[in-house]
C-alpha cells in the first residue's frame, strides 16, 4: 500500500524449496560420501514459508498543532516489522558412534539410523518442543542395524520463527544557527526488538546434542532460546 492519510506497508511472502547432498551443516558434510543419493534431502537452510510485514504511520495526533504539547507529543511516527518464517530442517543423527565399527562401515561419524519407523510429534507447540519431540527414539530408530543409512537426511522440521520490531521516532526542529543559517534537527527514536518478548528456540544443529539419537537426555530438544525483548534508545 503506497504512503496515504500517513500510512504505509508492505508485505512479502515467499515459498521456497531448496534440495541438495550438503549444504553447511557443523561437524560433518555428508554421512556416506560413497553414497551420497541418501544424503540427497531438503537443504539445511531450507525455509518453506516465509512471511514479512513491514509498516510506517505517521500518527495523527496533535499533527500541526504548534502549541508547546502540540510541538512535544505531536508528529511522531510509528514503524513495525513482523517475521515470520517456518523452521529449518534437521536429520535424526547417530552421533556418538564408534568410527572403528560405525554403522556404515566408512569409518566416520554421525552416521543416518537404518531405519525411521515414525512417532515423532507432529506440529509440536514450543512447550513439547522443550519437553522432546521424540517421545521413544529405542522404538522410532534403528541404531543397530549396519548397513547404508535410511534416506532421511533433513525430513524433521525444527521450531518455527515470530517476532515483532517497533520502533517510535520524532524529528525536532533547533533554532536557527546563526553561524551556519540552517536549523538543525534532533532526531528522537526508540527502538524495540521482539518488542512482545515473543520464546523463539533455536534450531537444532547437525552433529550437536539436540539431534543425536544416542542422547536421550537432549535429543530432540532445541537447547536455548533466541533473544528475548531488547530496548534501544537513540536521539
Amino acid at each position: 500500500k503506497r504512503f496515504s492519510k500517513g500510512l504505509q506497508f508492505l508485505t512479502a511472502y515467499t515459498w521456497s524449496h531448496a534440495i541438495d547432498t550438503a549444504s553447511y551443516e557443523v561437524g560433518f558434510q555428508q554421512t556416506d560420501p560413497a553414497n551420497q543419493e541418501i544424503d540427497r534431502g531438503n537443504s539445511d537452510f531450507d525455509i518453506r514459508n516465509n512471511l514479512v510485514l513491514s509498516s510506517s504511520w505517521e500518527m495523527p495526533f496533535w499533527r500541526g498543532n504548534h502549541s508547546l504539547i502540540g510541538n512535544a507529543l505531536g508528529g511522531w511516527t510509528l514503524s513495525g516489522i513482523m517475521s515470520k518464517h517456518s523452521g529449518f530442517p534437521f536429520s535424526a543423527l547417530i552421533g556418538t558412534c564408534n568410527t572403528n565399527a560405525d554403522r556404515n562401515g566408512d569409518g566416520t561419524c554421525p552416521d543416518l539410523p537404518f531405519a525411521y519407523n515414525g512417532g515423532a510429534v507432529l506440529n509440536p507447540s514450543k512447550q513439547q518442543w522443550i519437553n522432546g519431540i521424540f517421545p521413544d527414539p529405542t522404538a522410532e530408530f534403528d541404531t543397530t542395524t549396519l548397513g547404508p543409512g535410511c534416506r532421511c537426511r533433513n525430513i524433521f522440521t525444527g521450531p518455527g520463527y515470530f517476532s515483532i520490531d517497533l520502533t517510535l521516532g520524532k524529528d525536532f526542529a533547533l533554532p536557527e544557527n546563526k553561524v551556519l543559517g540552517n536549523a538543525g534537527r534532533l532526531a528522537i527514536r526508540a527502538n524495540f526488538f521482539n518488542a512482545f518478548n515473543i520464546l523463539n528456540l533455536t534450531p537444532l544443529i547437525p552433529a550437536s546434542a539436540p539431534t543425536d539419537i544416542l542422547n536421550p537426555t537432549s535429543f530432540g530438544r532445541p537447547d536455548d532460546g533466541l533473544a528475548g525483548r531488547v530496548i534501544e534508545l537513540q536521539a
